[in-house]
């Protein structure tokens, strides 16, 4: 029998590796694709693509809108200027695009929206729609952001379609972790009620949503209520 070498022989005798599973890769990538048709450059180029689109509207705006130096430095690298400048002729012809700048300029959700002055804008990323009673501030939220899109157009030293892709990528990394963790926390939640319910099914509990309402051995009604927050 033909002897192994000593280093295959050691190798063959430790235990088998585990397998890991990229589980948080392949809903990053399956995520990723709903994003890019909504919020990242596909979306803006479709939007701008499409035939009934006034670039000559879109021109005039960046020019009362958007800082001249910064169109300029994005011009020296071939890009237009909604690369990183909203204008409200593009926000309203696809008001989703409001989601392509706050991910441009790094900020969640949360520290976008919150509960500060940008919060009324927030359906227009989450839902496509622009309210009637925020239309009015359009240009003033275009005003601000475009000064936001300027200070970082002026920090980044060669611009590119995929420096915007990177930059929006590295908003997308946490904002999807902390999607996932929010999913995996709300299926313990849900675990440990179904525990719960069969554990009180003696007193055959009245079930509302995550609330459990039964008659203990005092005959004294009792609520019991499973929430992710204090209520």
């Amino acid at each position: 029998m033909k002897k192994l070498p000593s280093a295959e022989a050691d190798a063959a005798s430790q235990p088998a590796l585990p397998v890991l599973k990229p589980a948080t890769q392949i809903d990053f990538f399956a995520r990723l694709q709903v994003v890019k048709a909504r919020y990242l450059h596909d979306a803006l180029k479709e939007t701008i693509g499409d035939a009934t689109f006034n670039l000559r509207t879109l021109d005039d705006e960046l020019a009362s809108f958007a800082d001249a130096a910064g169109l300029k430095r994005l011009a020296s690298f071939h890009l237009r200027g909604e690369t990183f400048f909203p204008v409200p002729y593009l926000l309203r012809r696809n008001a989703y695009l409001l989601g392509y700048y706050r991910l441009l300029y790094g900020f969640s959700c949360k520290a976008f929206y919150g509960q500060g002055p940008f919060k009324r804008f927030q359906r227009m990323e989450d839902a496509g729609l622009m309210d009637l009673r925020v239309a009015p501030s359009l240009p003033a939220l275009c005003s601000s952001l475009c000064a936001t899109g300027a200070m970082l157009v002026e920090a980044i030293k060669g611009v590119s379609l995929g420096t915007v892709f990177e930059l929006q990528l590295l908003t997308l990394g946490p904002q999807f972790k902390g999607g996932g963790n929010v999913k995996v926390g709300q299926s313990a939640i849900d675990t440990f009620f179904a525990l719960l319910k069969s554990l009180l099914s003696p007193y055959n509990p009245k079930v509302k949503g995550r609330q459990l309402t039964f008659a203990n051995d005092s005959r004294l009604n009792v609520v019991v209520r499973v929430a992710s927050d204090p209520m």
